[in-house]
């Protein structure tokens, strides 16, 4: 009896020391589930972290436009739905389709659309402008001219391009208020210049050409040889009413420009390995008011300082005024002027 309770005493004492070390084990496991933030900072320092390049990232493909003409319209409303803007590339049947989207004619961010831009109302801010459904683009953050104006969105009436699609984009009378007092007060784009520019020394250049060369011509046209200078004055009086530099409208400015232009599509024509007693350089010849050798021989530097006399004289005024410094860096880029040799920098 004695024998027997002993071993049903050892037995429980046995299953008291298994239940103990159990319970021990599983305290021990749950500790080591809560984290140490001291050994955690140090095992995350010590582990390689994945590099950014190697994560994939997905990439919106834009169809080419010749496989979007093959794509229905529905397709193509989805795409650019998921794009948030119309293709760069985009026909103007696209732009119709674009005005059913959830983001066509929405206001756009100043900061992010003039964000490595220069600040002025040019073919591509117009363009980048349209693509979002907006008839102009945003007007400068802060900016508070014309802020008398009302500044509620509405859609325009549309308007078609080359007999395309109509659509309507959105704006603002502020906007337009704003954008047309702007390029009044404000340094014209490059390109807008040069063909402003350029369509009107064309007029002077041939007036001038007549009264010299061709006096039958003169007299049944009734030029006189006033009509030049008067010519120069009514153009002064338009690029002040424009917004146009005055030194633009010379008449050293006017002749050079054509001069440059012509030489320019002389070369065009050269390169394009046309021989150059054909009838192209007959009819080309025809349309240059000035002597030929001003477009088929080099120039000197003398006469290429003349050329940008009007430009260097320009910008030193800009530069005098305190224009904006992105103005005077975007001309110099684009007629390919040295910053130093323009201002005498040393």
């Amino acid at each position: 009896m004695k024998q027997s309770l002993c071993y049903i005493l050892l037995s429980i004492i046995v299953l008291l020391v298994v239940i103990g070390a159990y319970s021990r084990l599983s305290h021990i496991a749950k500790r080591g589930t809560v984290p140490n933030v001291a050994n955690a900072t140090s095992l995350r320092n010590s582990l390689p972290v994945p590099s950014v390049s190697n994560i994939p990232v997905q990439v919106f493909v834009v169809p080419s436009k010749a496989e979007r003409v093959r794509m229905s319209r529905a397709d193509r409303l989805a795409l650019m739905e998921r794009l948030g803007h119309v293709f760069e590339d985009a026909d103007w049947d696209e732009f119709n389709i674009a005005e059913d989207t959830t983001w066509w004619g929405k206001r756009i961010d100043p900061l992010l659309f003039w964000s490595n831009r220069v600040v002025w109302l040019d073919e591509g801010a117009m363009n980048k402008a349209w693509r979002y459904g907006r008839s102009w683009p945003p007007i400068p953050q802060g900016d508070t001219t014309c802020s008398n104006r009302n500044d509620e969105d509405h859609k325009g009436n549309g308007f078609n391009i080359q007999g395309g699609p109509c659509f309507s984009s959105v704006s603002s009378d502020r906007e337009g208020a704003f954008w047309d007092k702007f390029s009044k007060t404000h340094p014209t784009p490059p390109a807008e210049l040069a063909r402003w520019q350029e369509s009107r020394a064309e007029d002077w250049v041939r007036c001038m050409d007549i009264l010299a060369n061709d006096q039958v011509r003169a007299t049944r046209l009734r030029l006189s040889p006033s009509d030049p200078n008067d010519m120069l004055e009514s153009r002064q009086r338009e690029a002040n009413d424009m917004g146009y530099p005055s030194e633009c409208v010379s008449s050293n400015a006017l002749f050079w420009c054509h001069v440059m232009r012509k030489r320019k599509e002389y070369a065009k024509l050269v390169g394009g390995g046309r021989e150059t007693n054909s009838t192209d350089f007959d009819d080309f010849f025809r349309t240059a008011h000035v002597d030929r050798k001003w477009i088929t021989e080099p120039l000197t530097p003398e006469q290429l300082e003349a050329a940008n006399e009007w430009k260097v004289a320009y910008l030193r005024r800009l530069r005098a005024q305190k224009t904006d410094v992105s103005y005077i860096i975007a001309y110099l880029q684009a007629w390919g002027l040295d910053t130093k040799a323009v201002f005498k920098d040393p």
